[in-house]
């Protein structure tokens, strides 16, 4: 198996009872076309291609899938089959290699169901494409915060912010010394996350970098809210507090660094929060930003009285669903 991770999101017109058959049979799948070929060239548009093209490498090589049914398991006015599953619509797990079917549906669709009455031509035959997910756990979406941020939009997409050993954890809950948690290290933080951690680390007292202004109010929402910058905010004194957060160790971060450095108000504090080793290779002295190592700032909170908290909400598994991480039979 190789170290892909993808998000699949299940968001087409199915039937209810086809969605949960789906789902009772760990299968993820497609619809674009009722076309019974995994030939790319077989469809018009290029989202089916594209589409196609992952599920392809899937069935290859492998890989591990996180995948939301919950748009297709709550579609029916009539029948909340999420409810029926105790509000599990994830399914983690690894791709069963070479599984590549066809799932076939005579049922009115969602959308024809909506449409039935209208003297309109119904087909006869739906065609999803399917593959099958193996050593896998369902979930709800409550179980962990992750599952709470927004993912990559589209049917498919590789899914940088969870890493690979994350992703087995998340499957292997029931094994004694795990139960789910995630990997107790700053990568296993998705970016909002990182965002939310420095923001509140500028703002608490008693915190080692006392070099640091401390953040007393913001001026607005962290993160994408912002086109230059991640944190804006005023200390005590009034004064403004920029800062950039990101995990990029790359030449990404000399884009960063320029947008701080054009940020020359009076007083400014201009703060770059990143990975040691990018620190030292792309900023300078001269720019007057300060550095700030993300892995001490992660190391830190873990043990500070008011931060571990937030770091063990990001990583832990909900309370209800640890205690069922004990029945996970993978």
């Amino acid at each position: 198996m190789t170290d892909n991770v993808y998000f699949v999101r299940h968001k087409m017109h199915i039937p209810c009872e086809d969605a949960k058959e789906l789902f009772d049979k760990r299968l993820i799948a497609f619809h674009y076309e009722d076309v019974r070929s995994w030939d790319p060239n077989e469809y018009s548009t290029m989202a089916a291609k594209k589409t196609i093209k992952h599920f392809e490498k899937l069935d290859k090589d492998g890989g591990l899938v996180i995948a939301d049914y919950s748009p297709i398991l709550c579609a029916d006015k009539d029948r909340n089959v999420a409810k029926e599953n105790n509000g599990k619509t994830i399914l983690v797990g690894e791709v069963e290699q070479n599984s590549r079917d066809y799932y076939e549906s005579t049922g009115l669709c969602t959308k024809e169901k909506a449409k039935e009455h209208d003297n309109e031509r119904l087909k006869d035959k739906h065609i999803y494409k399917t593959l099958r997910l193996e050593k896998y756990k369902a979930l709800s979406v409550l179980s962990y915060t992750l599952f709470q941020l927004p993912f990559p939009r589209g049917t498919i997409s590789p899914l940088r912010m969870i890493s690979v050993d994350n992703v087995k954890r998340m499957c292997n809950r029931g094994k004694r010394g795990n139960r789910g948690k995630l990997l107790n290290e700053v990568k296993s933080l998705a970016p909002s996350q990182l965002e939310v951690l420095c923001e509140e680390y500028l703002r608490v007292e008693n915190r080692k970098m006392k070099d640091l202004p401390r953040l007393k109010m913001l001026l607005a929402p962290i993160g994408g809210s912002m086109k230059d910058i991640d944190i804006a905010g005023l200390d005590s004194n009034g004064r403004y507090i920029f800062a950039q957060v990101s995990q990029a160790k790359d030449t990404r971060i000399e884009e960063k660094v320029e947008r701080l450095k054009m940020l020359t108000y009076k007083g400014a504090s201009r703060i770059y929060f990143g990975p040691k080793s990018a620190l030292r290779k792309f900023i300078k002295r001269k720019d007057r930003i300060k550095s700030v190592d993300i892995d001490e700032v992660f190391k830190e909170s873990s043990s500070h009285r008011e931060l571990k908290s937030l770091i063990e909400l990001f990583l832990s598994p909900t309370e209800s669903e640890s205690r069922k991480g004990e029945e996970a039979s993978i």
